[in-house]
């Protein structure tokens, strides 16, 4: 075990090989029981110039193992199912969390660590995937990283979240230190698979919360998320294998508790917690939409969340096929016929 923390550094780690304990130099890569132990200006030197450090071998064939672990769990209830292909199962992920919370000119985001904690919570806790939190970032870190991640020359694991809390607008997000957005649409066009093989047919899921203009402000314990800009401009275009999900509609602000959190992060998190084994990922997120639209303030305000999707599969949490798995070798006496209509049940 190291001594880490996810502002802290530190040289030297206990890493088990082939059963043994043996002190190297920390690898500069995630882990599934650690943040990343590096600072932000540690992270950016590294990722610009030795970003395929990232995921060195025993991590890939750590990875590995567990997509085979669930590939045979999954290919054991699919296999009953007409176009199997269409079905996707998220076994290993890599979440990166871009948290801006202190900000140069404009109002900081209290209560944004509130919605780090949870995210970290769900992914790494539950999930056991790889997970990076990023803190106050400029403008130009927040593209440099987003870029370099994308240019990785393997990426092994089965999906990619990029979840980015911070003031915004319509079109775009906004660095700590510059009031000039960076565009959704620029960060999505990084991992096309043209632009990153290594992305290629794996879902890349990005969650914004932020506002995307100023209409509904509120400044009591609901707070918007959103410099007081306002772009009037198309929506981005969708990619395959793209989810975008928005805590609010384009035109709206996003509310935010400075003590609870930010509603549509919350409730990401509850319903991912409560669901992730029992229904696939775009069944959640609807959850979440009607959840935080049922919400009313005192003020009468409301928030609406809404997601752009270019999925070309049905995306299930790994846990889900090794739950139905498990529940098909209880009942190992049925026909297969009986077997066939408990799997179609379930999709």
């Amino acid at each position: 075990m190291s001594n880490v923390n996810i502002y802290g550094s530190v040289t030297a780690v206990n890493i088990s090989n082939n059963g043994s304990q043996k002190e190297v130099p920390i690898p500069f890569i995630p882990t599934t029981k650690s943040l990343f132990p590096y600072s932000n200006e540690q992270f950016l030197q590294k990722s610009l110039l030795k970003i395929d450090e990232w995921f060195p071998d025993w991590l890939l064939e750590k990875t590995k193992k567990e997509n085979e672990l669930a590939k045979k769990a999954f290919e054991s209830v699919v296999n009953a199912i007409h176009e199997k292909d269409f079905y996707y199962t998220l076994s290993t992920g890599f979440v990166l969390i871009i948290n801006n919370e202190k900000f140069v000119e404009e109002e900081n985001r209290d209560g944004s660590e509130v919605d780090v904690q949870a995210l970290s919570s769900f992914f790494k806790g539950t999930l056991g995937w790889c997970v990076k939190s990023c803190n106050n970032l400029k403008r130009e870190d927040i593209i440099n990283i987003v870029y370099s991640l994308s240019q990785v020359k393997c990426f092994p694991f089965s999906a990619l979240f990029i979840v980015i809390l911070s003031h915004g607008s319509e079109s775009g997000i906004l660095g700590i230190d510059s009031p000039e957005e960076i565009k959704i649409n620029s960060l999505l066009e990084n991992f096309k698979a043209d632009n990153a093989p290594a992305f290629d047919k794996k879902p890349k899921v990005f969650i914004v919360q932020a506002c995307r203009g100023e209409r509904d402000d509120i400044r009591k314990d609901g707070i918007k998320d959103s410099k007081r800009i306002y772009y009037n401009e198309s929506t981005i275009p969708m990619l395959s294998d793209f989810v975008v999900a928005y805590p609010c509609a384009a035109g709206y602000t996003a509310l935010r508790s400075t003590i609870k959190g930010s509603w549509f992060i919350q409730e990401l998190v509850k319903s991912l917690s409560i669901f992730y084994d029992k229904e696939d990922f775009l069944s959640i997120l609807n959850r979440v939409n009607f959840k935080v639209a049922n919400v009313t303030l005192p003020q009468g305000l409301k928030e609406q969340p809404c997601f752009e999707v270019g999925l070309r599969t049905r995306c299930f949490f790994q846990e889900y096929f090794r739950k139905l798995h498990n529940i098909l070798e209880y009942y190992s006496s049925l026909n297969s016929d009986t077997k066939n209509l408990l799997i179609k049940g379930n999709f």
